[in-house]
Parts: C-alpha cells; structure tokens; sequence
C-alpha cells in the first residue's frame, strides 16, 4: 500500500513539475537585469525622475518603490513637485527591497525650465518650486540663491525634459559646477515639449551637443506620474560602491549612460569601457569569429569587413559572424557618443 501511494504520489508530482515548467516557458523566463563589472565599476539601473500621490502621481509611495524594483532598478529618485515627503516611506520600503533611494523633489524657473534636484539632506526645504525668478527682487526666490541653497544642502541638479531651450539659468547654474546632467529622453513627454523626433524615437537630441559642450552627465528619465512602461527610460550610473553616495559621486562625475529605445548615449570612453566589459569575442576551432554578450542590452552590430556584415546580438546571447580578420572592428548601431558617431570596437582574438 505505501509503495502504491507512494508511486502515486511521485506521479503527481510530476505532473505539477511539467505544469510548472510549461506556465514558465508560456510566460518567458524571468527577465534579467545585471552587468558586469566596467572595470572598479559597479554598472547601476537608475531612474531619477518620476512623482507619486503625494504631488501628482497616481501610484503610492510603496507602489512605486515596488514597481521599481520590478522594473529592474537599482537606484531611484522619487522627484514630486516642490516637496520630499516621499522620501522617508520610499527609504523604508527601498531598504527592504535592496534598492537604493534617493532624497529629491521637481522645481524649477516660473514659466521656464524645469529641474530635478538630487541627494538633498533631511534639513533641505524646496522653496517656490517651480517659482523660482529669473531676477533678484521679484516675489519668489532668485534661480541662483535657489540653486545655491541646493548646493548648501550636499544636492546638484539635473535639467528635466529641456522643452524650453538654452538660457542664462541653465549656463549659470553649470558654470558654478550645480547643474550637472540633463535628461535626453523623458519617457511622459512623448512627442510633446518640444523633442524632435530622431533615431526612430522623439526626445532632445540636440541635448546631446549641450552634455558635450558643457560637459554634462547624459540621463534618460520615465518621468512616471502613472505605471511605467514595459521597457522605460534607463540611466546606466558608473559607481565605485552601491550607496547612495557611490551614486551621487557617479552623476557628478558624469559616469552616466542614458539608454532608451534600444540605445546607449554617452561619452566616448566610457561607452569604450562598457562595452569592452559586456562583449567578449572568441574563434571556434574552425575559424568563426563569435561575440557574445553578457548584458542586459540588445545590441545591433556592423562587422566591417568587405562587404560589411549587419548581426543582431541578443542580451545574454551569443552569435557567430563570418571575418577571417585577425582584429574584426565592429560598427556597434545602437551605441552613439555624439549625433553622426557610433562606437567601433576592435577585437583582437587568435
């Protein structure tokens, strides 16, 4: 009898492990997120820019905070309007998680820029958000004792979706090292606020030449008031250590990537660095030349050889491209350091 239940028992099981496995396989296995290491260099998912219920967002603070985590986030802002009450609960729930959070709020110039101030301490209290005047004796507080109240309190900023063009604000503020990023895609703005559409997508292309001008860290944002998207706005943060400070040192270091819409932006060296991290080449014993990749980024690439040959290597994949050369350079598509320039990687490989 016990060989018969048993039997029986060791039958069901089996049936639930199949079920189980089909379920998983119809749904897609769990999504990654994880880089390696860029060198000393730990490759964090940041989202600095989004807003809650306690301004106006529709998800809670803990709904948020959980989403994030969800979405593959390691490090957020939660960025209401004038106010950082968010932070406390944000804090709590993130530490839970193992998320870093980071203390912020939305402001900016009356009827003029907006701006996301970063990594302000608890003794910090936003003053005129959005309000701020354009010159000293009008009835807000003046941009530039605004900005530099921020700085007292250990913050910087980052320009948010720059709909409204370069001016004296944002040049002053970067002069006096306070601005120090600013955001090429902004996921809530879509087609509005002044983007343009270019690459196949519409955000602030032209902010590309300002970040490299004015030597800004290059950001993309969701902005979120509502759920995020399936694959939102990402900025990739370059830290020595997963901390808060490790992150706010990477921004004003301007170790930042922005990757949206299947792309990578940002300086040169660094994209030279990440990439040389997350692909690795080899030769099959019959000569094939294989790259595979050990990040979460679909990555479309161009071997330069004649004729040139297009691939498609897929996060975590691998693919063989035929080059008989000793050091194939790839063409990465999708990886751009300034408008017209995409990144080119040499690999020597025996």
């Amino acid at each position: 009898m016990f060989i018969q239940k048993h039997g029986i028992f060791t039958w069901f099981l089996a049936i639930i492990a199949i079920i189980a496995t089909t379920t998983s396989f119809a749904s897609g296995q769990t999504q990654r997120f994880e880089f390696p290491k860029v060198g000393d260099y730990f490759v964090l998912r940041g989202d600095f820019h989004m807003h809650t219920i306690n301004s106006d967002g529709s998800l809670t603070t803990r709904d948020r905070v959980e989403e994030s985590k969800e979405l593959g986030y390691d490090v957020i802002a939660i960025t209401d309007h004038g106010r950082t009450r968010a932070y406390r609960v944000a804090k709590y729930v993130g530490d839970q998680l193992g998320l870093i959070v980071i203390r912020g709020h939305e402001t900016g110039i009356k009827n003029g820029e907006h701006y996301v101030v970063l990594g302000v301490d608890s003794a910090y209290t936003p003053i005129d958000s959005h309000k701020w005047a354009k010159n000293r004796g009008e009835d807000t507080a003046f941009y530039q004792d605004a900005m530099k109240d921020v700085v007292n309190h250990g913050g910087l900023i980052i320009w948010a979706h720059p709909h409204t063009g370069l001016n004296e604000c944002t040049i002053w503020g970067s002069e006096q090292g306070i601005i120090v990023g600013v955001e090429l895609k902004n996921d809530v703005v879509g087609e509005g606020w002044n983007t343009e559409k270019s690459h196949g997508t519409s955000w602030y292309p032209f902010a590309v030449d300002w970040a490299l001008k004015y030597n800004w860290a290059m950001l993309a944002c969701s902005d979120a008031h509502g759920k995020r998207k399936k694959n939102p706005a990402v900025t990739l943060v370059f830290a020595k250590e997963r901390s808060e400070e490790g992150v706010l040192e990477a921004i004003r270091s301007r170790r930042t990537v922005a990757w949206f819409e299947d792309m990578l932006w940002g300086p040169k060296e660094l994209l030279s660095e990440l990439m040389s991290s997350i692909v690795k080449a080899t030769r099959t014993p019959d000569g094939k030349f294989v790259l595979k990749n050990l990040g979460p980024v679909d990555l479309d690439g161009e071997v330069q050889t004649n004729p040139k040959k297009v691939f498609y290597l897929k996060p975590y994949g691998e693919t063989v491209v035929e080059s008989a050369d000793k050091a194939p350079t790839v063409r990465w598509l999708n990886v751009w350091y300034g408008l017209k320039e995409n990144l080119r990687t040499s690999y020597t490989v025996q």
